[in-house]
């Protein structure tokens, strides 16, 4: 197969379910806001699963699993058109398994789209298979979407930093992500739990002040960095918060208030490959809002 995805569009798998549904809302919104085009794609499954015994003509098959799959894309289409009317979209069906599709796709794509709730070849668009395994494998950022009160405007886009350079790409879409959208922006460093020797563990005043002191000290190194950015988006309200525990726990908190959290992916090593980052993991499987995976820089 070969990929039909303009460069730079942004991509969303659908099935036609209802968390299909929402991640073409979110897409085309997010494409009008970029001015990117859409690529709407579906993975019918592959007819070989309809053939029993060759009773089943696997052209036949073939043919129906295409005519089922037009019907989706274009009803999802028709939806994309009723937000954004002048959106440039161009669809795609193939009879195949939805994965393969998508990961080919997203070779040329800005970001990918999916929802969080499906049925039929894409069920496991959930915290799963399918969701896990392209925000690991995709060579573009991935959006896992959970509408989670989007039409209040007080929720914030929350992002996960550890202040190394993996971080800048997840900071620059958190940035534009709340600019689009004009939400407040969160800025959360975990800094883990404070390394204390064991004679300390006992002096619990002594043992928060360290803390404290700790805390104060990444905040002060996380606000100046975040700096750079806030001044290329002075209209994005932004906080900083320095918190003391794990990273996913954190987000995972702070997405109880959120639209969205953004994480970052470390790199393409055969092991991310083969698992997703423990932190990027946990809140795609637990957060209570959109979650959007980045790695590296985007086209």
């Amino acid at each position: 197969m070969r990929t039909l995805v303009a460069p730079g569009s942004v991509l969303v798998g659908v099935d036609g379910s209802t968390g299909s549904d929402d991640a073409v809302r979110w897409a085309a919104t997010y494409a009008a806001a970029q001015r990117r085009p859409l690529a709407i794609v579906h993975g019918a499954g592959a007819p070989e699963s309809l053939v029993a015994d060759f009773l089943v003509d696997l052209q036949q098959a073939r043919l129906g699993l295409l005519r089922k799959g037009r019907t989706v894309t274009d009803r999802a289409r028709a939806l994309a058109w009723s937000i954004t009317p002048s959106l440039n979209v161009r669809t795609r069906v193939e009879a195949c398994d939805p994965r393969l599709l998508l990961a080919e796709e997203a070779s040329e794509a800005h970001l990918m789209v999916l929802g969080r709730r499906g049925h039929g070849a894409v069920t496991s668009l959930l915290p799963g298979s399918v969701s896990l395994a392209l925000a690991a494998h995709a060579l573009c950022p991935v959006v896992v979407v959970r509408p989670a009160g989007d039409d209040d405007t007080s929720l914030r886009v929350v992002v996960g930093v550890d202040g190394v350079e993996d971080s800048t790409s997840a900071l620059t879409f958190a940035f534009e992500l709340a600019a689009d959208q004009r939400r407040p922006l969160q800025v959360v460093h975990a800094a883990g739990p404070a390394r204390l020797s064991p004679a300390l563990d006992t002096a619990d005043g002594m043992a928060a002040d360290m803390a404290g002191e700790v805390a104060a000290d990444a905040g002060s190194v996380l606000v100046e960095w975040v700096a750079g950015f806030a001044e290329k988006f002075p209209d994005v309200s932004v906080t900083c918060e320095v918190v003391q525990g794990s990273a996913p726990g954190a987000l995972v908190a702070a997405s109880e208030h959120a639209s969205t959290v953004v994480v970052g992916a470390r790199g393409c090593s055969a092991l991310t490959k083969r698992l997703l980052g423990s932190v990027s993991r946990s809140v795609v499987e637990h957060a209570c809002c959109t979650v959007a995976v980045i790695r590296g820089a985007q086209t």
